[in-house]
């Protein structure tokens, strides 16, 4: 067969193409060579006869108009002979008309164009002085124009008339011409390209096309023949093709049911695996041998970059060690079957999860796995998410439980303060002052006072005390503490101290901020075991734009920023995760409760502030917590006079359910002139306000007691008399119960463990105040 189609393509070159090329050029020379330059010829002499003759025109007009000036006699007329010449060039421009792309100009003997059919643009050409012109018809350059020009010389006014018509205008007719040789020759060549056509499809191409035909239906399953016509080598291929034909159409019965079984197998096959829900895979030493189309749409690779490549680059990166490890144990007949959960790279770039059985095979005498995975990311997603959630809940009760305790404790603390409080101050009103039972009760009373900062940490941490907010300057904190910090921590350690000088104030509790920087001064002096440096740094900070990009939870204010940093071990990311936790500390048992840095997170968000940190393993910690700034200039912290005890003569009635706290208050108010009635609950304040409601002018009130609470005693004391003047004394205060008593319009609040001038201050205020 390949030597009769080599045969065929040979006689149809020698027969019709090879002529057909031959015969096209032999016409396209000759045509070229007869008829290009006569008419080329005959083109270039008429255009040479139009500028000569345009020429000869303009010289005649001008000797006319000369002849006319002379038979006047007014050559010497200066006005008649300058009019004159501008007629006479209009005249010469005019000449142009009659013919076809030809010009005319007027040249003075420096070269200067006077006048010319084309206008201003002709005058703007550099035209070289005339004596540099050649003779007769000649190419010349003018300026960036390239004119081909015949000149007359006018001796009377020293004129040149010049004819003249582009190189471009010139050469139009001559491509013309010989766009038309080329057509012709073109149009000879596709005649005979025709006829040629016509022979080739009579001899050549309906005998092929029969072949062809057939032969398609041979593809299609259709046995037809072909009838040569003649016994060429067209003939003998049409024969050649009958006897194929006989030969396939015998082997057509014997391989149809072998067909019908592979295609019953390769449905199945494409069944399992193209609809399978999981993804098949099979490797071998860990490259890919297949894939299906499930595993194409789960990863970032395509079918044809899966085969062949290392499966172990669709695991991610931090299990491949040990995915590969299992595998190849599997392949060298380790284990029977693996059953492996691991992460892979899924498209996108995203991670997922999948759950892989795999188990060992022989594919073409070889051994291989086979495995068969499902994407479980969803369900690890839930079980993670579900696992945040509980510890979130663990650590929500765990915070609620600890709040609850401090509240406890704060209760029963406060009140066994109250009595030391008071009593001290009872016997420091009856000693002598400068005597040694005057300071022995000073320091108790200062002890007192260190036990109720450390009730309200204890509230401050479980949020269960609002602060004390009062106009702060930050720096006289940050003074203070350091001070203390220079005589109680290592030499080692360097203090570094960065004050704004004009620092905006906030409110803020002056205990509760010294504590905040003693604690975080006091933990940056832990992480320097070595020494290094402490800083402390505080500045004005607007909070724009860019800056809430970084820290969200910032409000669009200003803020008072103070920082401490250290340059101290740091945290991992094992630390990092748990610093804010209660009862979490790196450090051992002994040296720390865990309750510092829990409580200044407590602090800053109970002062509406926000605090954020970095820390790097070995290079140091730094934390800035942000506290709005009050508007304005607001009001600066004064120096307070002396107490100065107020009493008075109203009756008062005091309810708390500790013995000792009413004993102290009975006597301690009937010193300062007031008539105390005491009740231990609410139930008994109830009944002796009804009994003398008309006669009580002010109500003590504890708000933790037992049979009756305080909010509950307040608004049934409320619904006896509206106006009554009720002031809250208590040690703890749960937000429902102040909220109640809020509402409930109680009209004012002191916090136990308080000073008998506080106490006496607080009552004259609700006392003295006008409307009841």
């Amino acid at each position: 067969m390949n030597s009769i189609r080599l045969l065929l393509e040979k006689r149809i070159l020698l027969s019709i193409l090879l002529p057909v090329v031959l015969v096209g050029l032999l016409i396209s020379v000759l045509s070229i060579y007869f008829f290009a330059p006569p008419l080329l010829s005959l083109l270039q002499n008429g255009t040479d006869s139009n500028l000569k003759l345009a020429s000869g025109l303009a010289l005649a007009m001008c000797e006319d108009r000369l002849n006319y000036l002379l038979d006047l006699r007014l050559e010497n007329d200066p006005q008649m002979v300058t009019a004159l010449r501008r007629e006479t060039i209009e005249e010469v421009k005019a000449i142009s008309r009659r013919f076809h792309s030809v010009n005319l100009a007027v040249v003075d003997e420096k070269g200067k164009v006077l006048g010319s059919s084309l206008g201003g643009t002709a005058k703007n050409w550099h035209v070289p002085p005339p004596g540099e012109w050649q003779q007769g018809v000649s190419l010349q350059q003018w300026g960036d124009v390239t004119v081909r020009m015949h000149c007359r010389y006018f001796p009377f006014w020293r004129w040149r008339l010049v004819s003249f018509i582009t190189d471009a205008e010139y050469m139009r007719p001559i491509k013309i011409a010989r766009r038309m040789v080329f057509i012709g020759t073109f149009g000879v060549l596709i005649a005979i390209v025709f006829t040629s056509v016509l022979a080739f499809n009579w001899m050549v191409d309906v005998p092929l096309r029969s072949i062809i035909y057939a032969t398609k239906g041979v593809a299609e399953g259709r046995f037809n023949r072909v009838y040569p016509r003649r016994d060429d080598e067209i003939g003998k291929v049409a024969s050649a093709f009958n006897a194929m034909v006989d030969g396939l159409e015998q082997n057509q019965r014997k391989i149809g049911f072998i067909l019908s079984q592979l295609q019953e197998s390769e449905e199945l096959y494409r069944l399992v695996t193209e609809h399978s829900l999981a993804t098949i895979i099979m490797l071998r030493r860990r490259k890919i041998l297949f894939a299906n189309s499930r595993a194409e749409r789960g990863s970032d690779f395509s079918l044809d970059q899966l085969i062949g490549m290392d499966g172990m680059e669709i695991v991610h990166r931090e299990d491949r060690a040990w995915v590969s490890k299992r595998l190849d144990d599997l392949e060298a007949g380790v284990r029977t079957r693996d059953h492996l959960e691991f992460r892979y790279r899924r498209k996108g770039q995203e991670e997922g999860w999948v759950e892989v059985l795999a188990v060992p095979i022989t594919y073409k005498g070889k051994k291989a796995i086979l495995v068969h995975g499902i994407d479980v990311t969803e369900r690890k997603k839930s079980q993670l998410e579900r696992e945040n959630l509980e510890a979130r809940l663990r650590h929500s009760q765990k915070m609620e439980a600890v709040g609850t305790l401090a509240g406890g404790i704060a209760h029963d603390f406060n009140n066994l303060l109250q009595a030391i409080q008071g009593y001290a101050e009872l016997i420091h009103l009856r000693s002598s002052a400068g005597s040694d039972q005057a300071r022995a009760v000073e320091a108790i009373m200062q002890s007192a006072v260190r036990g109720s900062k450390l009730v309200r940490q204890l509230l401050t941490f479980g949020r269960k005390v609002e602060s004390q907010p009062t106009p702060l300057n930050l720096n006289d904190q940050v003074e203070q503490v350091t001070d203390l910090l220079l005589r109680t921590i290592p030499r080692m350690i360097r203090i570094e101290v960065k004050l704004a000088p004009d620092l905006r104030l906030v409110s803020a509790d002056p205990v509760q901020m010294e504590q905040v920087i003693v604690n975080l001064a006091v933990n940056a002096k832990d992480a320097m075991p070595d020494g290094g440096v402490l800083t402390i740094e505080t500045s004005n900070v607007l909070a724009d734009e860019e800056l809430r990009k970084s820290h969200p939870s910032l409000a669009s204010c200003e803020y008072v920023k103070l920082r401490i940093a250290d340059t101290g071990v740091g945290m991992d990311s094992g630390v990092r995760d748990h610093i804010f936790e209660p009862f979490f500390s790196t450090k051992g048992l002994g040296d720390g409760a865990g309750l510092g840095l829990s409580m200044v997170y407590g602090i800053v968000a109970n002062h509406g502030g926000t605090i954020v940190w970095d820390s790097e393993v070995a290079k140091g910690t730094w934390f800035d917590i942000y506290l709005p700034a009050i508007e304005g200039e607001g009001a600066r912290q004064v120096e307070t006079d002396a107490p100065h005890l107020v009493g008075g003569s109203e009756t008062v009635l005091l309810v708390d359910d500790e013995e000792a706290i009413r004993d102290l208050g009975a006597t301690m108010l009937g010193m300062m002139g007031y008539r105390v009635v005491v009740a231990a609950n609410g139930k008994e304040a109830l009944e002796v306000y009804r009994s003398c409601v008309d006669e009580i002018d002010l109500i003590i009130l504890d708000l933790v007691m037992p049979e009756m609470s305080g909010a509950q005693c307040l608004e049934h004391i409320l619904e006896l008399n509206p106006r009554a003047k009720v002031l809250i004394a208590s040690g703890y205060l749960p937000d429902a119960d102040r909220n109640s008593s809020l509402d409930s319009q109680a009209k004012g609040f002191i916090q136990k463990p308080y000073k008998l001038d506080t106490m006496l201050k607080a009552m004259r205020d609700v006392l003295d105040r006008a409307g009841g």
